[in-house]
């Protein structure tokens, strides 16, 4: 059986208690927010002059119309050629134009050709690649190319641009 009495003695300890470790707990976050200092966080300014993410890369500086006649001459190496863009190929491919009219094929990453628009004129860094069988082959299995109208039409030239930067043309 219960002791008589020891009821209420136990409740008035816990009530002490309780009021005791809200006062500690009310102390401590006034001497937190007395003593803390204010800090201040420190985001960087966003790039508007890039289209494509990372950094601003460059290359060796060509002529356009060095892709439409000596492109082959050029493959393995990093160029940076200006360029209006035509139009796209599925999701990461992209139809330049070239000064003779002709188009030349870039490939980028998928956030980068969304954001760009037909009649955009763009600085182009990228490597001048040959396209092979096993490249469409590629292209086509990673989604690329949805349809067999899209590889047909990227079989047209005999390399593209794969692009590490785009950027507009005036920047």
């Amino acid at each position: 059986m219960a002791k008589p009495g020891s009821g209420r003695s136990s409740s008035a300890v816990t009530w002490v208690w309780a009021v005791a470790a809200l006062l500690v707990v009310g102390l401590f976050l006034v001497w937190l927010g007395v003593t803390s200092e204010p800090s201040a966080v420190a985001a960087p300014e966003p790039d508007t002059t890039e289209v494509a993410g990372g950094p601003m890369l460059s290359g060796e500086p060509i002529e356009p119309a060095a892709l439409q006649s000596d492109a082959e001459s050029l493959v393995g190496r990093q160029v940076e050629v200006p360029l209006p863009v035509v139009s796209k190929l599925g999701g990461q491919l992209l139809w330049m134009e070239l000064p003779d009219g002709g188009s030349y094929l870039v490939k980028t990453d998928a956030a980068t050709a969304a954001q760009l628009q037909a009649n955009t004129r763009v600085l182009v860094v990228g490597t001048v690649r040959m396209k092979t069988d096993s490249v469409l082959s590629e292209w086509q299995q990673a989604g690329l190319l949805a349809s067999e109208g899209d590889v047909s039409a990227a079989r047209f030239g005999r390399t593209y641009l794969d692009a590490v930067s785009i950027r507009p043309a005036g920047s």
